[in-house]
């Protein structure tokens, strides 16, 4: 009798309230192509599971007690033997947060209220290696990327420049 290997994608899931990490940990169980190896109620307890779980995807809070889920992110995407790819969920979606997220190495951000299908395929998506981040946080993210750039809008045009031919 042989054994196939396990090819589900494997998550570590990180959420302070009790009642969503449940609700997450259903909408991923339920698909079939996703294993929850974890589950942990603060930012250390989530960095923890990654490091010994080595999991494909942590789906990770924002705001978490003892470390932020952006806080994580960070570290997974520094340390070269972790290959994990972190996908936040978020109540907050103002573009700042957005900003640190990806800054800080998530794969991906998603609101807090986002279909649990959407979820499963955000998963899926971050582990195959695409960022997920929903079309309607672009125009903000875009905002808030000029904004701490520091550097003009507008290219200056070397003066004497005739751009009539």
């Amino acid at each position: 009798m042989s054994t196939r290997p396990d090819t589900r994608i494997s998550v570590v899931i990180a959420e302070d309230h009790l009642i969503y990490r449940q609700s997450v940990v259903r909408a991923l169980e339920r698909s079939r192509c996703i294993r929850v190896l974890a589950e942990a109620s603060d930012g250390r307890a989530a960095w923890d599971a990654i490091r010994e779980l080595k999991p494909d995807v942590a789906v990770l809070d924002y705001r978490m007690p003892l470390m932020d889920g952006t806080h994580v992110a960070r570290l997974a995407s520094f340390t070269s033997d972790i290959a994990t790819r972190v996908l936040i969920l978020s109540a907050f979606t103002e573009s700042s947060s957005v900003y640190k997220a990806v800054e800080d190495g998530a794969a991906g951000f998603l609101n807090k209220e986002v279909e649990p299908s959407h979820l499963v395929d955000a998963v899926v998506a971050c582990a195959a290696g695409n960022t997920v981040l929903p079309a309607d946080f672009a125009p903000g993210l875009l905002r808030e990327i000029r904004k701490r750039s520091h550097k003009p809008l507008v290219a200056n045009v070397p003066f004497g420049l005739d751009c009539d031919r």
